[in-house]
């Protein structure tokens, strides 16, 4: 019947704005935190709990590309000093990344090392970034992404400022990324 059709549109168009909102929720609170980035709340953090944490958020997005997600931990109660949530959210940016990169198939890695610094890394075997794409990848609003906001490398790199730290990137194209961030090491709280 006509009805039952237009129930079927009406729910679509639901959907379709539900999604929007969603997408125009995420770019915003992206924009906020780049415009108004919040001081961090240095704790002592062990990292592989939020390692874990972060593997459990998008593990479903990989399992979709059938994608295997691997952990490289340092022995467990490696403690670093740094801000839980805005540290969590340089992973789940960089782990996104890596998933969208590749293709079904691939593998994802993410490590960390404590030594006289601290180096946490995601690894992918994607599509690799061209030396063009390296010099503006952490720019606002650059994105390859067609429904991207170009501000998640963006604000991967401030976070990792306000850590006093800094960022590293190899990749070849074809052959992976690995993008490495290295913080300092404090013994104490800051």
């Amino acid at each position: 019947s006509r009805n039952a059709k237009q129930e079927v549109q009406a729910k679509e168009y639901a959907d379709l704005m539900v999604g929007e909102v969603d997408r125009l929720n995420r770019t915003v609170s992206a924009l906020l935190q780049f415009s108004r980035p919040r001081d961090p709340e240095i704790i002592k953090i062990d990292f592989s709990t939020i390692a874990q944490k972060s593997l459990t958020f998008v593990q479903e997005e990989a399992d979709n590309k059938q994608i295997d997600l691997k952990l490289q931990h340092p022995e467990p109660g490696s403690n670093l000093y740094a801000d839980p949530d805005l540290l969590q959210q340089v992973l789940l940016n960089l782990l996104q990344n890596s998933i969208a990169a590749s293709d079904t198939g691939g593998s994802i890695t993410l490590g960390g090392k404590i030594a006289e610094d601290i180096r946490l890394w995601v690894r992918d075997t994607g599509k690799g970034i061209s030396s063009d794409e390296q010099a503006k990848m952490f720019d606002p609003f650059y994105t390859t992404k067609k429904d991207g906001t170009g501000l998640g490398l963006a604000v991967v790199q401030q976070i990792v400022e306000q850590h006093h730290g800094r960022i590293e990137v190899a990749s070849q194209p074809g052959e992976g990324t690995c993008i490495t961030i290295i913080l300092p090491r404090r013994e104490e709280q800051a």
